[in-house]
C-alpha cells in the first residue's frame, strides 16, 4: 500500500503501512524530512499545510491538513464512504467519547460548542478513523505528542481497540527531556522496570547527569531559582499582572500623549496606533479552530476582528474570575495539617487526556475531602497561568462560578496566588495532583504525592497512584501515619528516567532552555522513532 518516498536515492526503502498524525511544527518538519531521506513512507500523514514546505510524501500517501482534521473536514481529493455506527460500536468506544467531548473545550470560544455539536464532531471523526483503519490496516501510528484533539485522540482509542502499535513523545518539560511512550495510561512502564532493577540490586549505583544533579540542588532551595522556564516566560511576557482590560485597551489608544511635546514622536505614535487599529479590525487571525455559535465547525472561520474582540473579552472574563478567586482567599495556617492541591492549567494536554477521568479537578478535591480526618485541611492554589491576561485557552478552563463550587467543598482553604510554591509544599503533609510538576517538586523536597492522573513520575518513591476511593483512602492513611521518603530512591527513579529518555523537546513552544538546537533535537527524535519502527518490522 505504501509508496516509496521521493527523497534522493535512499539506500533502502522501508515500506511500512502506518499513519503519522500531527506533523507541522518546525521540529517535526525536520523529523519527517529525516524519515523520508531514510526511505520511510506512510499511508496517511497530517500536518499544517502552511508549515509543510518542500516535503514530498509519495504519490500514494494521503496528506490531510491537520487544522482541517480538527474541524472534521476530510482530506482533499479523498474518496470516503461514511462508516455507519451502531450501539455496539458506541459502547465499545465510550471512553473515547468521554475523552473527546472533554478536549473539545479548546474549540469553544464562549458557550458556542454545545454537547450535541461536540458529539456530532466526535461521531464524524470516529467513523472516519474506523473506515481508514479498515481500509489501510496500519501496523503503527505515530503521534508527535500525547494526542489531545478530537482528531488524534479518537484515533488513539481506535488503535488501542484494534491492537495497533502507537508511538508518542511525552515531554517532561521540567527536566528538559522527552520520554517515548506507547500508552497514555501507562507512561512509565519501561522506566518502572529499570527502577525496580536498581532497587533490587544491592550494588546498584545511582548515576544522573550533571544538569539533573544541579536541578535537584536548585529544587531544594528557594522557588525563585527553581521556577520552570515556561512559567518565567509567561510571567515576563504578561508584564504587570494587575493591568485591567479597559486600561490595556485605552493605553494602546492614548499612550502617545505622554510624548505630546515631541512633535515627531506624536506623529510616529499616531501612525503606529492607526496601523494597530487597522490590524485589529482588518487583520487576519492566527491559525485557530474556534467555533462560532450556530455554525457547523467545519464552516466556522472567525475573522481577525472577531478574534481580537474575543481575546479582549477573554481578558475581561479572566479579570472577573481573578476577582472572584480573591474573594475566597485566606491566609495559610502552617499549624494545621493539610494536603496541598495546586490546580492545573486547563484546557491542556497534562489535564486532559493525561488527567483521565479526574480532568474535572473538583472530583479529585471532593474525593480527598471525603476521606480526610476532621481537623485536616485541603489548601488549594490556582495555577498562576490560568488567569494571566494573554495565556491561550485559560478562559475556557473555568466556568464563572467555579471558585464558589470549590470553596463549598468541606476542608478547603484557598490561598493567594502570591503564596510561595515551596512554602506550601514544605508545610504540607502531602501533595495531590493530576500530573502536575508540583508532584515531582514535592518528591524532591521529601513530601508524599497522590497522583490522580497518568503522571510521568508515577512509580517514583513516595508517589501513590490513585484511581478510586479505596486507593485514595489507603494513600491518606499512609500520609496520616507519617510516611517518609527515601531521597536515594528518588534519585534512582530519576536515573531510570534518564535511561529511557532523550534530551530535547517535541515542539518549539516548549523549547526554552534545551541545549543542542533543532539539529540535535531532530537526531534524538529520529533515533527514538527508528527504534520504534524497527520493533514494528521492516519489509524491504
Amino acid at each position: 500500500m505504501l509508496s516509496s518516498s521521493n527523497a534522493k536515492k535512499p539506500k533502502e526503502i522501508f515500506v511500512l503501512n502506518g499513519f503519522f498524525i500531527g506533523c507541522g511544527d518546525p521540529v517535526w518538519n525536520a523529523v519527517v524530512r529525516g524519515l523520508i531521506s531514510k526511505g520511510y513512507a506512510f499511508d496517511y500523514i497530517s500536518g499544517v499545510k502552511s508549515q509543510i514546505k518542500g516535503i514530498e510524501f509519495g504519490d500514494n500517501t494521503i496528506f490531510h491538513d491537520y487544522l482541517d482534521g480538527v474541524r472534521g473536514i476530510r482530506p482533499e481529493g479523498f474518496e470516503f464512504s461514511e462508516w455507519a455506527l451502531d450501539a455496539e460500536i458506541l459502547e465499545k468506544y465510550q471512553d473515547a467519547e468521554i475523552a473527546c467531548l472533554d478536549v473539545s473545550d479548546r474549540m469553544d470560544k464562549g458557550y458556542s460548542f454545545s454537547y450535541q455539536e461536540r458529539l456530532r464532531l466526535y461521531l464524524s471523526v470516529l467513523g472516519f478513523w474506523l473506515f481508514m483503519v479498515d481500509r489501510y490496516k496500519p501496523k503503527f501510528i505515530i503521534f508527535p505528542q500525547t494526542p489531545h484533539q478530537v482528531i488524534d485522540l479518537a484515533l488513539y482509542h481506535v488503535a488501542k481497540k484494534n491492537d495497533i502499535k502507537t508511538f508518542m513523545i511525552l515531554p517532561i518539560v521540567a527536566l528538559k527531556m522527552m520520554l517515548p511512550i506507547s500508552e497514555i495510561e501507562h507512561p512509565t512502564k519501561d522506566v518502572a522496570q529499570t527502577y525496580q532493577g536498581y532497587l533490587d540490586s544491592p550494588d546498584a549505583k545511582c548515576s544522573i547527569s550533571s544538569y539533573h544533579a544541579e536541578y535537584l540542588q536548585r529544587h531544594k532551595g528557594v522557588y525563585q531559582n527553581a521556577m520552570p522556564e515556561y512559567l518565567k516566560q509567561r510571567l515576563d511576557k504578561e508584564g504587570p499582572e494587575n493591568i485591567s482590560t479597559s486600561l490595556y485597551f485605552w493605553n494602546k489608544v492614548i499612550e502617545f500623549k505622554q510624548y505630546s511635546h515631541y512633535l515627531g514622536v506624536v506623529f510616529s505614535s499616531i501612525i503606529a496606533k492607526v496601523h494597530w487599529a487597522k490590524s485589529f479590525i482588518f487583520g487576519n487571525p492566527p491559525a485557530n479552530y474556534l467555533k462560532r455559535p450556530d455554525e457547523p465547525l467545519e464552516k466556522s472561520y472567525i475573522s481577525g476582528f472577531e478574534y481580537n474582540i474575543y481575546k479582549l473579552r477573554a481578558r475581561w472574563y479572566k479579570e472577573r474570575l481573578k476577582k472572584q478567586y480573591n474573594i475566597f482567599v485566606s491566609d495559610l495556617d502552617v499549624n494545621k495539617n493539610y494536603i496541598y492541591i495546586p490546580l492545573q492549567y486547563q484546557p491542556e494536554r497534562t489535564s486532559s487526556p493525561e488527567g483521565g477521568r479526574y480532568s474535572n479537578q473538583l472530583l479529585m478535591i471532593k474525593l480527598v475531602s471525603s476521606l480526610l480526618p476532621k481537623n485536616w485541611e485541603i489548601v488549594v492554589k490556582e495555577n498562576p497561568s490560568q488567569l494571566l491576561p494573554n495565556t491561550v485557552h485559560g478562559e475556557r478552563g473555568r466556568y464563572s462560578y467555579y471558585y464558589s463550587d470549590l470553596i463549598d467543598i468541606p476542608h478547603v482553604r484557598v490561598v493567594s496566588l502570591d503564596t510561595s510554591q515551596f512554602e506550601l509544599i514544605d508545610n504540607c503533609c502531602a501533595v495531590a495532583t493530576l500530573t502536575g510538576t508540583t508532584g515531582w517538586e514535592a518528591c524532591v523536597r521529601g513530601k508524599p504525592v497522590m497522583a490522580f492522573g497518568y503522571a510521568w513520575y508515577s512509580g517514583c518513591e513516595g508517589v501513590f497512584r490513585v484511581n478510586n476511593r479505596s486507593e485514595c483512602k489507603a494513600a491518606i492513611n499512609e500520609i496520616v501515619g507519617g510516611v517518609k521518603l527515601d531521597q536515594k530512591k528518588v534519585r534512582f527513579f530519576l536515573s531510570a528516567l534518564e535511561h529511557h529518555s532523550f534530551e530535547g523537546y517535541p515542539n518549539v513552544k516548549i523549547s526554552a532552555g534545551a541545549s543542542g538546537g533543532i539539529k540535535n533535537n531532530t537526531a534524538n527524535i529520529l533515533e527514538m522513532l527508528e527504534v520504534f519502527l524497527t520493533s514494528v518490522g521492516k519489509n524491504k
